[in-house]
């Protein structure tokens, strides 16, 4: 729970709309698990969401709309780039805000 608590408190800032949404579990298959059996882990998903998602072309053009909901295994998978972005940033303040309580914990650094 702490790591939990400690994981959406600084996804919650990267979403578009400042909050997580837990999603219902799914029968996709995922790599991950095994490793959440031996090592303290979080789960998160970025979502893209969009059923008209109109990105901006090379040429300035406008091109689409395309379903941004369907799932990175499917062959209609189109990946909002502009996420990328947000996801890197989602990553790096996770790891910052990991360190960082650790730190205050073992009184190493300040926090």
């Amino acid at each position: 729970p702490e790591l939990w608590d400690g994981a959406t408190e600084v996804a919650a800032p990267a979403s578009t709309e400042n909050e997580i949404r837990v999603i219902a579990p799914t029968m996709g298959g995922e790599d991950f698990s095994f490793i959440a059996q031996k090592v303290p882990s979080v789960f998160l998903a970025l979502g893209q969401g969009a059923t008209d998602f109109a990105p901006l072309g090379d040429e300035g053009e406008t091109v689409g709309p395309y379903d941004t909901t369907v799932t990175v295994h499917n062959g209609r998978f189109v990946l909002h780039e502009d996420l990328l972005r947000r996801g890197v940033a989602l990553h790096a303040h996770l790891a910052l805000s990991y360190l960082d309580r650790a730190g205050a914990k073992s009184g190493e650094l300040g926090g």
